[in-house]
């Protein structure tokens, strides 16, 4: 068997720029959306499944309930391109065009996140500076007690 066409979990999640975790959930959640090959008790799976998985992460991550991809796969609402009926010129420019999508969406993701630590930061400042204030005045506003001798 010609492995070369077919790829591991591993392989996948780096394709696709994702974690093992969700691949392997989303290859056994939609088991017969994205097929796999069992070779030297390996599960191998054709490199044409990185569309379906594409398409697959970005419905997850649009919300939609794993339950309501698959119903539209039935009614057949939604297509995925398999091997046989994908060129290799549309899955270059849709795999291409999904990963700058991706890209984007998680530059915007780190930016907020970034903005999000810089008010933490300023947050923690500004209560730092102001109980060094507070402790500051309470030492300032207290009698001074001589002892007696």
């Amino acid at each position: 068997m010609d492995t070369n066409s077919f790829l591991t979990v591993s392989q996948l999640s780096n394709e696709l720029e994702s974690s093992e975790v969700i691949i392997k959930f989303l290859v056994k959640r939609f088991k017969q959306l994205v097929p796999a090959t069992s070779h030297q008790g390996q599960s191998l799976y054709h490199h044409d499944s990185i569309i379906t998985l594409i398409f697959l992460l970005d419905e997850i991550n649009r919300g939609v309930l794993p339950s309501t991809i698959e119903k539209n796969f039935k009614n057949k609402s939604t297509k995925v391109a398999t091997h046989s009926e994908s060129s290799v010129t549309k899955k270059n420019i849709s795999f291409q065009e999904r990963t700058v999508r991706a890209l984007e969406k998680r530059a915007e993701a780190e930016e907020k996140q970034v903005l999000a630590m810089t008010n933490i930061v300023t947050a923690i400042n500004q209560f730092k500076a102001s109980f060094l204030n507070n402790s500051e005045n309470q030492q300032n506003n207290r009698p001074y007690k001589s002892e007696e001798f």
